[in-house]
């Protein structure tokens, strides 16, 4: 009697144990997180970086332009309307990317929402350095969550530009191409003038 009280008190501390959820069968694994690396963009911030960039949105129309040369297959959006004149000229599909504006300028019109909606990795901002850049990017990194990156790539400095984006998305052999076709156009220019 007393072996048929103990089983089934130890099967009533099993069941209720069961019951509460505190010995759960198994543990479901946790997803690894995300590799990533810091970078320091061209206004010295700081900035965290997935270290497979395959989204990215562009800040505005300079950016749009440099990014559908160089990586197209990873833009999620464009800054502008395409018009029908470019594109025969772009890679498939850029025409149909959706429209997030322009972070700056008179024509700023950035529509967060719809930048939020492409699944962006990351948002690169590409062109001339301005005064601001730095507090306009960490505010956009803020609101939107994404990592925010400026690349100065005006034309003195375009070829490093090409460089520096082909190092943080793993297209250095392409940066390097672009960033020499950029340095012999220049010498060309040069020694014309």
């Amino acid at each position: 009697m007393k072996k048929a009280l103990v089983l089934l008190l130890a099967l009533a501390m099993v069941l209720s144990l069961a019951a509460c959820g505190s010995a759960p069968a198994s543990t479901p694994a946790e997803e690894p997180a995300a590799e990533t690396v810091m970078f320091t963009d061209s206004c010295g911030r700081e900035v965290e970086l997935p270290a497979n960039i395959t989204k990215i949105a562009p800040s505005g129309t300079v950016a749009t332009m440099i990014l559908a040369a160089f990586a197209p297959e990873e833009l999620v959006c464009v800054g502008t309307k395409v018009s029908e004149n470019q594109v025969p000229y772009l890679y498939d599909g850029i025409a149909d990317l959706p429209v997030t504006g322009q972070l700056y300028g008179g024509k700023a019109t950035l529509n967060l929402e719809e930048l939020l909606a492409t699944g962006a990795e990351v948002i690169i901002d590409l062109g001339d350095f301005k005064k601001s850049v730095a507090d306009d990017l960490t505010a956009l990194q803020e609101q939107t969550g994404l990592p925010c990156v400026f690349i100065e790539a005006d034309l003195a400095h375009l070829a490093d530009a090409f460089r520096t984006l082909g190092t943080i998305l793993g297209k250095e052999e392409r940066g390097e191409e672009l960033a020499k076709l950029v340095e012999e156009t220049m010498t060309m220019a040069a020694e014309n003038s």
